[in-house]
């Protein structure tokens, strides 16, 4: 199964295409003026980055004509009034008004709600413009080892969040975007479990609470792969103890910590991740050596993907996209890395067909840590190599996003020391 995708060898980079010719639109920006002037550079940025779209600001000759018009509403508020027009029938398919007040929002911001009201008008899908990168640099330094950063999804409006002498790792966002909990390695002290808060900038340490709920120090790598629940007080983790590696859940308001796994002798599980309703569990786990994505519905356990020649691992779930869980994860082979993803019918409860690739690369490149856009349609994730590490976006059909304006791929602006990523 699958062996067909590794038998090339021409090609250092092997995707599968397939993209669907851009959509043309007119965008008429006619009374956007002093800081609002940009607007019309980043929306057309965003929508061409999306592979979607093709903008032309004068042409005609166009499926759709989007007109933007903004008034002022009173001192510190604006209001933008999209309107989205068919240019075969010459009758409108989407109007929508937002409103903007500076001291709440960037202009930046501002311009991805434009263009994600664009998109999901025409395109059916919601967009992602508004989506956030977090993301772990390593400096070799003797004061600062590691800093985490926030940024839009294209790099833009960087934002320092923590820096610390420590080592920092296994960085992942809350499904509500406001929190994010990573460890925090100290060569003598042990490791720390951390929670910052997105919204008021403050960071909790939740070692001693959680050393006391296992009564086993936290020091080395006992606790890892640290993910949230359905809500932020859900703290799920991997725990190694004995030869295995179990799944537990611990909540922060009652307390109470939980196996969601039975230990096995010899298998590693890791990599938890709960659907937003909770009734499901996605997970990786390593059976002397070979790794498989597994999840657990209505009390089966099912196989999602499994290789004689891959170890699969890192699963990340993009959920009801038109009817479909769609499951992201990251998979390596003899000479090949890649990364996958596989659907789930809503409607039938089971999963479409066998997994699917998006982009392989050849070693000495390794891709890791896959992370979906919440629409499913696009995946920004790690690629390590000798000497290199970048951040990568690509599309479901494996087209690398690229900046045109630079001529570069898009996320190369977050630098070449990014050791760890999380998307919401």
């Amino acid at each position: 199964m699958f062996l067909s995708l590794f038998a090339a060898e021409a090609a250092d980079t092997i995707v599968i295409k397939g993209a669907a010719k851009p959509c043309r639109i007119l965008m008429k920006t006619a009374n956007l003026a002093g800081n609002f002037s940009y607007i019309e550079r980043m929306i057309k940025n965003d929508l061409t980055h999306s592979l979607k779209f093709e903008v032309t600001l004068h042409d005609s000759d166009v499926a759709y004509m989007v007109d933007i018009h903004t008034q002022r509403k009173n001192t510190d508020t604006f209001v933008f009034q999209i309107s989205i027009i068919d240019n075969t029938t010459k009758q409108i398919k989407h109007q929508e008004s937002i409103t903007y007040c500076p001291q709440q929002h960037s202009i930046t911001h501002l311009a991805h709600t434009i263009s994600n009201v664009i998109f999901e008008a025409i395109q059916g899908s919601k967009g992602h413009f508004l989506s956030k990168i977090a993301f772990i640099k390593k400096y070799k330094t003797s004061t600062i080892k590691t800093k985490i950063f926030i940024s839009d999804y294209d790099g833009g409006n960087q934002k320092l969040l923590v820096e610390s002498k420590e080592f920092i790792l296994g960085l992942n966002f809350s499904q509500c975007g406001r929190y994010l909990v990573y460890r925090s390695l100290h060569p003598r002290k042990g490791q720390s479990i951390w929670i910052y808060d997105l919204k008021n900038n403050t960071n909790t340490n939740l070692s001693a609470i959680l050393q006391n709920q296992l009564k086993r120090n936290l020091f080395g790598k006992n606790i890892s792969a640290l993910t949230f629940g359905p809500t932020a007080d859900e703290i799920l983790f991997a725990r190694s103890f004995k030869g295995s590696t179990t799944l537990h859940s611990y909540n922060r308001t009652t307390g109470q910590l939980f196996a969601l796994t039975s230990p096995q002798q010899y298998i590693i599980q890791t990599c938890p991740i709960k659907t937003s309703e909770g009734d499901a569990l996605l997970f990786s786990a390593d059976t002397l050596g070979h790794e498989s994505i597994y999840y657990i519905k209505n009390n089966r356990l099912i196989l999602l993907a499994s290789n004689d020649v891959l170890d699969f691992s890192q699963p990340k779930i993009c959920e009801n996209i038109k009817g479909r869980n769609r499951i992201f994860f990251s998979g390596r082979g003899k000479g090949f890395s890649s990364i996958w993803y596989i659907d789930e019918n809503l409607y039938n409860q089971k999963i479409d067909g066998e997994p699917t690739p998006i982009v392989t690369m050849k070693r000495p490149f390794f891709l890791e840590k896959p992370c979906p856009t919440k629409n499913g349609l696009y995946v920004i994730y790690l690629q390590q190599g000798l000497n290199y590490n970048g951040v990568m976006m690509i599309d479901i059909k494996g087209n690398q996003i690229i900046n045109m304006e630079e001529n570069q791929p898009i996320l190369a602006n977050l630098g070449a020391n990014v050791v760890d990523i999380t998307v919401h």
